[in-house]
């Protein structure tokens, strides 16, 4: 089964699309804390680079410089 999630893209005014994901492919997103499921064609190049994807959504994992600005994941992962 595939459930819904927010894009988690951050485009201003925030987006409202959804990726549709399993828990399982979305646990495999949050196992590290600057990685995120995207809509495909919402990547901002740049800031970050898609680590795998599928026609259903993208993982994005971001670049080095910004990483201090991404909050550290309330389950205790961190980035690798």
């Amino acid at each position: 089964d595939t459930f819904g999630f927010r894009c988690e893209c951050g485009r201003e005014g925030s987006c409202g699309e959804v990726v549709w994901m399993t828990l399982a492919e979305y646990e495999v997103v949050r196992a590290q804390d600057d990685r995120f499921a995207l809509v495909p064609g919402h990547e901002t190049d740049g800031i970050e680079h898609v680590v795998e994807g599928n026609e259903r959504f993208v993982i994005v994992d971001k670049v080095d410089e910004a990483e201090p600005f991404v909050s550290d994941d309330p389950r205790g992962r961190t980035s690798e």
